[in-house]
Formats: structure tokens, sequence, C-alpha cells
């Protein structure tokens, strides 16, 4: 599976669920729902990564903190969803994702150079060399009520693919409401 592809589909996906016109036809119990388990397999998709693996990971959610914050931002600020569970997401379920954000982004500001912008390269030595010092959480102590998942080679497959026509559809969607809606 190149996780790369399938994290990215998430992240894209996540980003969607920030914006205020996106997946209007979802209630906010619904759009709590979607946003729980979206984070849960975030959380899920690190176990029995390699380490480049999880360096690819760790440096993606670096690069869309700003759309983790929002998404923190979302649950915790709308009262409506804090009743549903917003706010227990934002502080539990995303724990790991913060814990990473926070970890990450200390390490790289300490080994910026402020004469030249890293590279890709730079970032992802220096997240390599120091995801052993990373404390994350078990997934198990999360609360995480989900059965261990041993995916196949086919539903790797089928979850990219899945996830790349949800992500075309949504687009179609917005692009036309945005056509109704300024005629």
């Amino acid at each position: 599976t190149n996780w790369s592809i399938v994290w990215h589909s998430l992240f894209a996906f996540a980003k969607g669920l920030c914006t205020d016109n996106a997946f209007e036809d979802l209630n906010l119990k619904e759009k709590v729902r979607v946003i729980s388990k979206l984070v849960h397999v975030l959380n899920i998709s690190q176990r029995g990564r390699t380490k480049e693996e999880l360096a690819h990971f760790y440096y993606e959610v670096v690069r869309y903190r700003s759309m983790f914050e929002d998404l923190r931002k979302l649950l915790e600020g709308n009262k409506y969803m804090a009743t549903f569970g917003g706010d227990r997401i934002a502080k539990f379920d995303m724990a790991n994702i913060r814990a990473i954000v926070f970890h990450f982004s200390s390490v790289i500001s300490v080994a910026q150079n402020p004469e030249q912008n890293m590279t890709h390269g730079v970032v992802m030595k220096t997240i390599e060399s120091h995801a052993n010092s990373l404390n994350l959480k078990p997934i198990d102590r999360m609360g995480d009520a989900y059965e261990e998942y041993v995916e196949t080679k086919d539903e790797a497959t089928s979850l990219v693919l899945f996830m790349r026509h949800l992500l075309a559809d949504k687009k179609k969607e917005q692009t036309f409401y945005k056509l109704i809606h300024t005629q």
C-alpha cells in the first residue's frame, strides 16, 4: 500500500470537513461521527508502519497542521458539536496528532537555519532523527472501540479508489452548487 496516497486523501477529506459549506447535507451529529471515524483511521493507520512510512506521515501531519487546528477549533468551538462529543474527539482522539505537530514543529524550528530555506530532504532527515523522542499515547488507551484491522491487497486498492471518487464527486457537487447559486 502506498500510504502517502491514503494519507493525502484523508487529509484532503478532513480539509473539506473544515470548510463551512462542505458536506452541508450532513447534520452536526453525522459530521462529528465522520470526523471521529476519520481521526480513528489516522490513528490506526500508524500501526505496523516502517520508520520511513511514519516519517512521511509525521511530515504530512506537520504540513497540514493548520488544517488539524481548524478541525480542532471546529470540534471544540461549536457548542452543538460538543453535545455530540466533538470536544472529546478534539481533546482525546486527536491527542497524538497534536503531539506530532507540537514535537516536530519545535524540532524543525530549532534545526532551521534562518539564512536558508529548509528543503524537503532536510526536514525529512530532521524528522527521522527525532522520531524516537516522540512520545505518543498507545492507541488501545485512546478509547478506540474498533477491532484491529488487517488489510488485504484488494481492500487497500479499493480504499484508495474510493477516496479518489469521493473527493472527485464532492468537487463536482461544489462546482455545480456554485454554478447554480451565482446566476
